[in-house]
């Protein structure tokens, strides 16, 4: 046993460390990842923010166009020099902003820093904006001689004809307060460096001074990731060190911006960036460690309080098993093993106690089965009695259709074989009236035996459906007596059940109806026909004289009223259905039947 606990126990151990190495393995992973993704998410964002301080720009320079006021021809200058104060005071453009014409030429700028009839058609951007006609953001351009580094943005001015008469644009040194704020106000570790790079791989702006205008380490990289407009995010080396400084792997984030060919390149050093996945490493080590330590005191703990507890344990309970329960179990510890002792002690005395209880137990299983013997004996007396009122409900149905058939039909017969004989012995009084007269008399037959038939088994059942056949009954029974009878559907009129489920609902309503229009003496009668998908329910309320239902049911086997309420609830639940009968004398009557459909067609009746 005690070698069995102590592999158990390092067996546990063994799952619970690869399960712990599993989780952690996995969760430093997702740390890792979630520091990455967090720099391409800050990325993001930062060219988001350049992308809507340049649109704002370009958006400043095109409402000079869309004034629609700049005429380069009426040597009015004052609404021009206006419109690009403006723009100049409420814009990055920390050069200045000027107007030219199609032809390249220096048309007005602000502040007046250019000297007049100067052409820029040589500056590659300008000569783009006039053939292609759609804005220009540059790249960090060199003017020579001065060889002093600007950014153009450039919008081409359109007259009220929309015809294009020049261009409007604005430079931007890099090296300006302007520019660099917008890096160097965003909130960063001391080691974090958040660059903007054109599509040269050339810095324009950074939150370290020192690399502004200067080339990017990564800059053909960086440039394919512009003209494609792909973001990235890994790791890298910085190739460029400070003297004094070690080599060190950075996480690189990189996002293009939308509208310039530039991107927001973010690098931090690997071990910052990791540090929270390296503290969660250390503490899985530490809590692995601290497991192991554990595990093995708990095994040595284990094996020295359990075995021996367990051996005495193991002798009391075979000589419960034997049939000793005299003798107590005598172990006083307070831990689980004292707690199981001490449940042996209890299931011994209980078990002392069951035997006699079983005892006690088997004296009163034979009275209840006795008893439960007669109960049954009294049950099939019962059955036998109903058996046989069904039997004489059944004869006293055959007794009824042979006095319908004599009563009627056969009087029929007897007074159209007469009328036969008659016309047989007398030909000559064969007329148009008697053949009239023969003609009712076999009519009427035909009636009596379709009345009879129609009771027996209605063929509007059949032919038309629950529906129709519950109209009929109403119309039969009591609407041919003077009963006011109103009938509701609820749900699909056309539907059809199984036939035995029809058939079986067609009796319980007969049974009702009929029940009504015999002892009733109701005026109005109400039926609810409500289906749905699994149940059918049906409602029948009159407002005659009703009858005490407790009464009917307790007389049933010795008088043989109420054999109709029985045979409705025994057809009910033949299909699992259940009717209730609610009645007091003088207030009327309502029958509630709720039937299962367990299997239902639907299918339409022609109507011809």
């Amino acid at each position: 046993m005690q070698k069995r606990i102590i592999f158990s126990v390092f067996l546990s151990l063994i799952v619970i460390l690869l399960s712990w190495g599993v989780i952690s393995y996995l969760s430093v992973n997702q740390s890792i990842e979630n520091s990455i993704e967090k720099r391409l998410e800050l990325a993001q964002i930062v060219s988001s923010y350049i992308d809507y301080v340049i649109e704002d720009s370009l958006r400043r320079l095109y409402d000079i166009s869309t004034s629609y006021n700049i005429d380069f021809k009426d040597n009015n200058w004052e609404i021009e020099k206006k419109a690009l104060k403006t723009v100049y005071q409420y814009s990055i453009f920390t050069d200045g902003v000027f107007l030219l014409d199609v032809y390249g030429n220096l048309v007005l700028s602000y502040p007046s820093r250019q000297p007049p009839n100067l052409n820029l058609l040589s500056i590659p951007y300008i000569s783009r904006i006039i053939t292609e006609k759609r804005p220009i953001v540059s790249d960090l351009y060199t003017i020579e001689p001065l060889n002093k580094k600007v950014i153009y943005l450039l919008v081409p001015l359109k007259d009220r004809s929309g015809e294009i008469i020049g261009i409007a644009g604005g430079m931007i040194d890099p090296t300006s307060y302007a520019l660099s704020n917008l890096l160097s106000s965003i909130r960063s570790g001391t080691n974090t460096c958040i660059e903007l790079v054109d599509s040269n791989g050339i810095i324009i702006s950074s939150n370290r001074s020192s690399r502004i205008l200067t080339l990017s380490d990564h800059n053909r990289f960086l440039s394919n990731l512009i003209i494609n407009k792909k973001t990235s995010v890994g790791m890298c080396h910085r190739c460029h060190l400070e003297k004094g400084k070690r080599k060190t792997n950075d996480i690189m984030a990189f996002a293009p911006l939308r509208k310039a060919s530039w991107g927001v390149l973010i690098r931090e050093p690997q071990e910052i960036v990791l540090a929270p996945a390296s503290r969660l490493k250390k503490g899985f080590l530490l809590l692995g460690l601290v497991s192991v330590c554990t595990a093995l005191m708990l095994a040595v703990g284990i094996t020295r309080s359990i075995v021996k507890p367990i051996q005495l344990l193991i002798n009391a309970t075979g000589r419960i098993a034997e049939g000793h329960l005299s003798e107590s179990i005598k172990i006083s510890s307070n831990d689980e093993i004292g707690i199981l002792a001490r449940s042996f002690e209890h299931m011994r005395v209980k078990l002392a106690e069951s035997l006699e209880e079983i005892k006690r137990q088997n004296i009163e299983l034979e009275r209840r089965v006795i008893e439960r013997t007669k109960q049954l004996r009294e049950s099939q007396q019962k059955i036998a009695t109903l058996l046989k009122q069904v039997i004489s409900t059944q004869e006293e149905e055959r007794k009824r259709i042979a006095r319908e058939l004599h009563d009627d039909t056969m009087q029929d017969l007897s007074a159209f074989l007469m009328q036969l004989e008659m016309c047989k012995m007398y030909p000559e009084t064969i007329n148009h009236e008697k053949m009239e007269e023969m003609k009712k008399i076999i009519v009427r037959i035909l009636e009596g035996i379709r009345n009879i038939i129609q009771n027996l088994r209605p063929s509007i059942l059949d032919d038309l459906g629950l529906e129709a056949a519950i109209r009929w009954l109403l119309e039969r029974h009591l609407g041919e007596k003077g009963i006011n009878y109103f009938l509701t559907i609820k749900g699909d009129k056309d539907r059809r059940f199984d036939p035995q489920v029809e058939i079986t609902l067609f009796r319980i309503i007969q049974e009702a109806i009929t029940n009504i229009a015999k002892h009733s003496k109701a005026n109005n009668v109400y039926v609810l026909l409500k289906a749905d998908t699994n149940y059918v329910q049906v409602d029948i309320e009159d407002d005659g004289i009703g009858f005490d239902v407790e009464s009917i049911m307790t007389h049933l086997s010795e008088d043989g009223r109420g054999l109709g309420i029985l045979g409705m609830k025994e057809r009910a639940s033949l299909f699992d259905g259940y009717l209730t009968i609610c009645s007091k004398p003088g207030i009327g009557t309502r029958v509630s039947l709720r039937f299962p459909v367990k299997s239902v067609e639907t299918r339409y009746v022609k109507t011809y």
